[in-house]
């Protein structure tokens, strides 16, 4: 199965979570999230994933400070979640966060990539399989880990920090299994 959202209006993500620590808005076919000095700003669909997951979308960072993270938060449940995350001045972190843990685990300290460009737009991809993460940046293998701490959970868009990122062409596709909640 596969799922899009390609953000037509405020309605199209009118049953999305959306954070309190930040602001979003649909604007010209983009879903804009701004972050804040307090929490991540995360906004995502209301559909948990089991299984294997491919998801991808494309960002635009807009202004603010550029060494905050913004990006894509999978297998998102109570007992924690993954994030891969790039930076706008060109570096990039995957990391683990643990239920009641004040600060995530870095899985991936921050990385410069010549992959990412820089206060630009990039295309970010998270392949979830099993324990194995790929991470890929503009179409191209970034990184590979394996974890697994988190097998299945809700996905979100993240941003961090004093920025503001806009987003387009969400894609998550399942690689096995099916939606726990529709």
């Amino acid at each position: 199965n596969t799922h899009s959202a390609q953000f037509e209006d405020d309605d199209s993500i009118g049953t999305w979570f959306k954070g309190d620590s930040g602001a979003w808005r649909v604007e010209d076919g983009r879903l804009y999230i701004s972050g804040s000095t307090e929490f991540l700003m995360l906004v995502g669909p209301s559909t948990q994933f089991a299984g294997d997951i491919d998801v991808s979308v494309t960002t635009e960072w807009i202004e603010g400070i550029d060494n905050n993270s913004y990006g894509i938060r999978i297998r998102q449940s109570a007992a924690g979640s993954y994030g891969f995350g790039i930076a706008a001045s060109g570096s990039y972190i995957l990391s683990e966060g643990e239920e009641g843990a004040s600060a995530p685990v870095q899985l991936r300290d921050w990385r410069i990539s010549n992959l990412i460009n820089a206060e630009g737009s990039n295309t970010l991809r998270i392949v979830a399989q099993g324990s194995q993460l790929s991470l890929y940046m503009n179409g191209t293998l970034l990184d590979q880990l394996s974890d697994n701490s988190h097998t299945s959970g809700w996905i979100s868009l993240y941003v961090s920090g004093l920025q503001e990122v806009a987003f387009d062409n969400l894609t998550v596709i399942e690689i096995g299994g099916e939606p726990l909640l529709k």
